[in-house]
């Protein structure tokens, strides 16, 4: 809670400068853990209860991009969505190396009843995809990248430097010094510059990376862009790292058209999180009570909080190979989910057991 943040120290310099310089330094992050928090819900102008949704989403690791060429990730999600009034949940987990992607599904239930009686053979098991070069090559070249500049293509750079110098933020605040992951940071009450805002997509669209289609028609994609703007409002709380200066956590409030009520934020709004703060370890976060009043516009209502948190910069993250995976059966997984299955070695389009794939290359001991 703000409100109980110790004044201490000043920080050096204006409240400005301090959130441009601190989102300037994730640019040249190339590895940290994290941890996102994020819940909402979303309905139909006409407010019908068949046409809402609410969710929960939790996201929990770490990543090393600094050789992106042996990208390393760790991922652990797990969350909840309430669909027209059907309930669905789902928890994974998800490792990266230059060698393999390793996924593990632990839980996927599906009100509606879509998902096929056998796919839960699938769960509770670390499934391996081998990553060919060329592939994680693709792959490397999709993921966002800190650190130096040397791996960017042109428009990457200029981009980059887009980022660095928009400031995002107005009416910023400074609220007083705060604890993050045990690090003192500065903290901040912020709201989004919608001209700035609109300015950096504006420019982004010119720099090279808009889609085709918005390009074939700028006046209407701008036009939209201005509407979207008019009914959007966007809270947020901002941390800055005392002794690094780096932005290391950022609540916020996102939804279309205030009401005014709608003035919780994520901090004010029960939660319970239990963490192992060391780089890609198992995190979990769990976000109860029911979300903030509703956002309403001719939109529908919205209304999205989420809270991100970034510790451990530019610690080595290590991922090895988990123990007992099984070769993923991407053909018998796409004939269960869409029909006909691929048949298995009994002929009837079974999962493998490790029993049956034991003594083959698709069930091994972890390790490269």
């Amino acid at each position: 809670n703000l409100a109980g943040c110790a004044q201490g120290t000043p920080p050096p310099k204006n409240p400005e400068e301090m959130l441009r310089e601190g989102m300037k330094k994730l640019t040249n992050i190339d590895s940290h853990a994290f941890e996102f928090i994020a819940k909402g819900n979303f309905a139909s102008a006409n407010n019908a209860k068949q046409d809402s949704t609410d969710f929960t989403l939790n996201l929990s690791g770490a990543l090393d991009l600094k050789d992106i060429q042996d990208p390393r990730i760790k991922l652990k999600v797990d969350g909840f969505a309430k669909v027209d009034n059907a309930n669905n949940s789902f928890a994974f987990q998800i490792l990266l190396n230059k060698e393999a992607i390793f996924g593990n599904l632990s839980k996927l239930k599906l009100e509606s009843g879509l998902l096929p009686k056998d796919f839960e053979s699938y769960f509770g098991k670390w499934w391996k995809v081998p990553l060919p070069p060329e592939l994680l090559k693709e792959v490397a070249s999709n993921l966002p990248r800190g650190g130096d500049d040397a791996g960017l293509t042109p428009q990457q750079k200029k981009l980059k430097a887009l980022f660095e110098n928009t400031n995002f933020f107005k009416d910023i605040v400074y609220k007083g010094l705060d604890t993050v992951k045990g690090e003192q940071s500065y903290s901040y009450s912020a709201k989004l510059s919608k001209e700035s805002f609109k300015d950096f997509i504006v420019k982004s669209q010119d720099i090279g990376f808009n889609n085709a289609d918005v390009g074939k028609d700028v006046g209407k994609f701008n036009k939209e862009l201005d509407e979207m703007l008019k009914t959007v409002d966007f809270d947020a709380k901002i941390w800055i790292a005392k002794d690094r200066g780096i932005l290391n956590k950022i609540s916020a409030v996102y939804g279309y058209k205030k009401a005014a009520d709608a003035s919780q934020n994520l901090n004010q709004n029960s939660s319970q999180q239990t963490t192992q703060s060391s780089a890609g370890q198992s995190s979990t976060s769990q976000i109860v009570g029911d979300p903030a009043p509703g956002y309403n516009s001719s939109l529908g209502s919205a209304l999205v909080e989420f809270e991100l948190t970034l510790w451990d910069f530019n610690k080595e993250v290590k991922v090895e190979a988990p123990k007992d995976w099984l070769l993923l059966p991407v053909d018998q997984i796409i004939g269960s989910l869409f029909g006909g299955a691929a048949k298995g070695n009994d002929g009837v389009g079974n999962v493998p057991s490790s029993t049956q794939q034991g003594s083959t290359s698709t069930q091994q001991k972890g390790g490269y």
